[in-house]
């Protein structure tokens, strides 16, 4: 009875459900500041008339490649291994699952990064992981052109006490990095 179009926003709408109900869970401190800020948002689209914002600049392009070199000694392979090793895609899109398993004695938190935002969207972006457990994230490729893209989690060791991943990677600790690639053929 409901066409294709329709089950599309539906399944992102619930993706953003389960976002906001992980987020709150990993930074209850957060919570109040993420709801006030999407409803500042919702109500500046509503008086604007259209769907997007006004003043707002369109992406013309994604750049390729960057040029930012991390200090040395930041950035080492990660102790942790993303399963599967690589996430095949079809160019019309998709959602895939990755697990990481944290086989390590120490707490880890983790930050999960794409090299192209505008046609992958990933669930929960950050997190932790407990010592023997593992951690599964959920990736939505948009329809797009057939390329391989990367997915890059960043962990980094932290205390038990820690109840908020995102502040943990803003303070700039010493980082780990996995490299999952994103193949749409």
């Amino acid at each position: 009875m409901s066409s294709k179009g329709s089950q599309i926003p539906l399944y992102t709408k619930l993706l953003q459900f389960r976002h906001l109900k992980q987020r709150n869970a990993i930074c209850p401190s957060n919570s109040s500041d993420a709801s006030s800020k999407s409803g500042k948002r919702s109500r500046k689209q509503k008086s604007s008339g259209s769907g997007s914002l006004s003043g707002e600049k369109a992406l013309k392009a994604v750049p390729n490649s960057s040029n930012y070199k991390f200090p040395e000694g930041q950035i080492k392979p990660s102790t942790l291994r993303a399963t599967p090793n690589k996430l095949p895609f079809a160019p019309t899109g998709g959602v895939q699952t990755v697990t990481i398993p944290n086989s390590t004695k120490s707490r880890k938190a983790f930050k999960v990064k794409t090299s192209d935002n505008l046609l992958y969207r990933v669930n929960p972006v950050f997190g932790f992981v407990e010592p023997g457990q593992n951690v599964s994230i959920d990736v939505l490729r948009h329809n797009g052109v057939e390329k391989t893209d990367h997915l890059i989690v960043l962990t980094s060791d932290t205390t038990p006490e820690a109840q908020c991943a995102k502040a943990i990677f803003e303070t700039d600790p010493a980082r780990e990095l996995t490299v999952v690639p994103l193949v749409a053929h």
